[in-house]
């Protein structure tokens, strides 16, 4: 799909045929490049199950490639829908995107979040 900042493919590990997400962003696109290695550098040093993991990130002269993992399941706003406000569900997700939140705070890192999807 497309998104705000990138354009985002699915793809296969060619040795391990491990599910991946990679984000394309344009550099022609992106005001300060700076900014966004750092935060590809913090990314790759945050470990937690409620975070999905960087893998790797490659860089040419045109644009960078985020690899990620891909994770099954809905995104957490969808989720949410499809609790239908069963209370204790609902409160369930959105503890883990606040323990996630916490992680990445503690980690002296704040996340900028441009779409609700990117929860």
């Amino acid at each position: 799909g497309i998104g705000v900042r990138s354009v985002v493919h699915r793809a296969r590990h060619v040795d391990s045929n491990a599910a991946r997400v990679v984000k394309v962003y344009d550099k022609a696109r992106i005001s300060a490049l700076e900014p966004l290695r750092e935060a590809f550098q913090l990314h790759a040093r945050l470990r937690h199950h409620n975070i999905v993991k960087l893998v790797e990130v490659c860089e040419d002269t045109q644009r960078f490639c985020a690899v990620m993992e891909c994770l099954s399941g809905a995104p957490v706003l969808s989720a949410l829908a499809e609790e239908s406000g069963v209370e204790s569900d609902v409160r369930a997700v959105i503890l883990q995107v606040l323990v996630a939140l916490k992680h990445i705070h503690d980690q002296d890192w704040a996340h900028e979040v441009s779409q609700a999807n990117d929860l």
